[in-house]
């Protein structure tokens, strides 16, 4: 009777210890232990997910450069490489060009009253001529706000 008893309180202690080490782990909030059999993680291969999709090619292409292999291997340092194939990668670019705009205003006086006047184009940022005639247009100071707001670019810097 001794000896089931102790025996009882072997196994006892064994699990005590196995709950007591349980309880000191991070596990996820709520956790009830482990599952036996869990899934894969992973997209799984195969037809079950889904059509593959991509980025449509542009229709038109504006420049085409050809990209040789290299004249050596970069793992090992080969010279004899055999092409087998061709990729194709397309890169759509936004480019941005500098445009120099003459504004040639005309100036006058109103023969009613005598007052100045002078044209005003809509692209125009200033009314400013003579010393302080070059000044930069919308687009660039979209772009130093930009910088300076969103990128943290100093003024000065800018």
């Amino acid at each position: 009777m001794i000896d089931a008893l102790v025996e009882q309180v072997g196994k006892l202690s064994k699990r005590l210890e196995k709950v007591e080490r349980e309880g000191k782990r991070q596990a996820a909030p709520f956790s009830k232990g482990r599952k036996a059999d869990l899934k894969k993680p992973g997209r799984k291969s195969g037809e079950d997910h889904g059509k593959h999709q991509r980025r449509a090619a542009p229709e038109q292409i504006d420049k085409t450069y050809d990209v040789p292999l290299p004249s050596c291997c970069p793992g090992c340092g080969c010279d004899q490489l055999t092409k087998t194939e061709t990729r194709i990668q397309y890169q759509t670019e936004i480019s941005r060009t500098v445009i120099y705009q003459q504004f040639n205003i005309d100036a006058g006086t109103c023969t009613g009253c005598g007052a100045a006047v002078e044209g005003r184009h809509e692209l125009q940022t200033s009314d400013a001529t003579g010393g302080a005639a070059v000044q930069l247009g919308p687009n660039v100071h979209a772009a130093m706000a930009l910088v300076n707001k969103e990128l943290g670019l100093s003024h000065g810097k800018v």
